[in-house]
């Protein structure tokens, strides 16, 4: 759990963020706004992610989210949800069309 959730993830993650933040897509502020909006369930409240830092996408320490293993794991399964709310529908890079998936 600890290797996927506090490396790899938070790695890959902010790699998808910092490309969606770069191309115009939502800022920081919008993101942040959006991690902020989620209704977190009782059990779920001590592992809210916090709001992203810039040096997340800047800087020596951009490499990882710097969260915990639990506030990435909320943060993975609520990350379509507030995906859905910062980016258009329409977006290319965000959809995922199923006629990809059949090989002809």
């Amino acid at each position: 759990m600890h290797t996927l959730l506090e490396g790899v993830v938070q790695y890959e993650l902010r790699h998808i963020l910092a490309y969606y933040i770069r191309n115009g897509h939502f800022t920081l502020v919008e993101l942040n706004a959006a991690i902020a909006s989620q209704n977190n369930g009782y059990s779920e409240i001590a592992d809210k992610p916090s709001p992203l830092r810039e040096s997340v996408f800047q800087g020596e320490e951009k490499y990882k989210l710097k969260y915990k293993a639990a506030q990435a794991g909320l943060f993975l399964r609520l990350l379509p949800f507030i995906l859905c709310i910062v980016i258009p529908g329409d977006d290319e890079d965000y959809l995922f069309p199923s006629d990809q998936l059949i090989h002809h």
